[in-house]
């Protein structure tokens, strides 16, 4: 030993070192689960054997597991079910029944009287080192699903944890990583229609195929290997807390059209054939317009226009308009014309059945 003594001087000794017999008990260094937790790998300080002298291999019984913690899986036996030893590392198959989550700890431990070393020191039957977790094999779960849109538009969907669109935990969800099914009521269908996401809510577009008495159930169910957790197991097919049940339906928007992106007032509008509709109404002057509509509503299409009167004036009021046979229309309002002035009037006009044109054929000031 080289050391600094005193008066500053240095000094250097040397020691006899007489080592006593182990008295040290073998413990157990690691404890190691497998990926598919199959097996846990534990590893002792020193070579052990299951018998004093140095001799015998040892065997499962000497083994004890437990397992704890707030998962769902449980231990079939607390024997370990094979083992396998290279050096001194033991591997211990375990007999794991129901689905991981990750919080299931197992805890190996000697069982007393059963392992030993070569100097015939026991292996305590408490050790620090003899403890790891079970792999997370569950796949994410719905939370709920709630917060029904108005007119049951959307429904809102959560995960116990984060989620992706793939298993290597990265992908934004899909829309078509859900699916819905309908019972009861009177709406006969659904179809998820659209996704966003705020806060771990995931928001799903519905598009309903007819009307919803509000005994509808609706279920939302992840698509077969499509919405993953960051360890890569998928959203089974088969949830619970995944239903809602609808909302009874009002009159719903299907679409939308702005017939004059300036100013319109004083409608008034008649349906002249299965699919043709004519509008009376006032902007800066007075217009008739043709529609074309399906019977399911999902467009609105212009098909011709007509000023019936002064384009610089927003005189007009009380648009009547109805029709008096297949393609002849009369029109009465108060308003303003450039040659007759401020009135109320009655107006004609033709309009073909398909909407194509509008011609004014008579006019009286009353």
């Amino acid at each position: 030993l080289a050391y600094g003594g005193p008066g500053n001087d240095g000094y250097m000794r040397t020691f006899d070192y007489t080592r006593t017999a182990a008295s040290i008990n073998p413990r157990i260094s690691s404890a190691v689960v497998a990926a598919d937790n199959s097996t846990i790998a534990v590893t002792f300080n020193e070579p052990v054997y299951n018998a004093t002298g140095g001799s015998g291999a040892l065997e499962t019984s000497d083994f004890a597991l437990t397992l704890s913690g707030g998962g769902s899986a449980t231990l079939g036996s607390a024997t370990p079910t094979s083992i396998s030893i290279s050096g001194n590392v033991y591997t211990l198959g375990m007999n794991v029944s129901g689905t991981p989550n990750g919080f299931e700890q197992i805890t190996v431990n000697p069982v007393d009287n059963s392992i030993y070393d070569a100097t015939d020191n026991e292996a305590s039957t408490s050790q620090l080192m003899n403890q790891d977790y079970l792999f997370d094999k569950a796949g994410p779960a719905i939370l709920s699903t709630g917060s029904l849109g108005l007119n049951n538009s959307t429904i809102a969907v959560t995960f116990d944890e984060p989620v992706f669109n793939t298993n290597s935990g990265s992908g934004a969800l899909e829309a078509s990583d859900f699916s819905f099914a309908l019972s009861g009521g009177s709406a006969t269908g659904a179809a998820v229609s659209s996704i966003s996401v705020s806060s771990g809510t995931y928001t799903l577009g519905i598009t309903l195929t007819g009307t919803a008495n509000g005994s509808e159930t609706i279920t939302v169910t992840p698509a077969a290997n499509s919405i993953y957790d960051v360890n890569g197991n998928a959203a089974s097919t088969t949830q619970s807390n995944n239903t809602a049940t609808l909302l009874e339906g009002r009159i719903a928007t299907i679409t939308s059209f702005d017939h004059d992106g300036s100013y319109g007032q004083e409608n008034s509008i008649i349906r002249i054939d299965s699919d043709t509709y004519l509008l009376a109404y006032k902007a800066y002057g007075g217009y008739l317009k043709t529609f074309t509509i399906p019977a399911d509503g999902s467009t609105v299409t212009q098909v011709s226009s007509l000023s019936y009167s002064d384009n610089n004036s927003s005189y007009m009021y009380q648009n009547d308009l109805l029709q008096i046979d297949s393609d002849t229309f009369i029109l009465a309002y108060s308003g303003y014309d450039a040659t007759t002035s401020y009135g109320q009037y009655i107006k004609t006009f033709k309009v073909k059945p398909d909407g194509s044109s509008i011609v004014q054929i008579g006019e009286l000031r009353h």
